[in-house]
């Protein structure tokens, strides 16, 4: 009566063709999700579109601080850190032991180091004072970053 074999094969056929068809689907859907999220993740930063919106950091540190060279060798070089930095903020170091370093720390009431003074474009000041791990130094550069 019927041709079983060919009719077996019509269903491989089918079942295949609807595997791939399924493939296709999701490859097509993974494409379109990262597309956006990289677009997302690239695209201008809301908590900072123009550079003259940065605000300023004075790092008081002396040269003979242990907490100062760990925020320099581990915290500072980290390249999360750095691109931060770059991204939101004026960066400069200050010799707290310098005359001019002195008169800043006065200036800032900076009395250890190290000590982040960050400036915004008003004059008023936020001060980050100690020695903190990478991940906890990046939570507190994007919360001033974001006020």
């Amino acid at each position: 009566m019927y041709n079983l074999p060919h009719f077996k094969g019509f269903w491989k056929l089918a079942l295949m063709d609807m595997v791939n068809k399924k493939a296709i689907g999701i490859f097509l859907t993974l494409f379109v999700l990262l597309f956006f999220v990289n677009g997302i993740l690239s695209s201008e930063d809301p908590v900072l579109t123009d550079h003259a919106q940065k605000k300023k950091i004075l790092y008081f540190y002396q040269e003979h601080c242990p907490y100062c060279r760990q925020m320099d060798t581990f915290v500072l070089s980290n390249y999360k850190v750095e691109e931060i930095l770059n991204r939101y903020y004026s960066y400069d170091t200050v010799d707290f032991r310098s005359v001019d370093g002195g008169k800043l720390a006065d200036q800032y009431h900076v009395k250890v180091t190290p000590s982040f003074i960050i400036l915004d474009q008003k004059g008023n000041h936020t001060s980050i004072v100690g020695s903190y791990d990478a991940d906890r130094f990046i939570r507190l550069l994007i919360i001033e970053a974001a006020k």
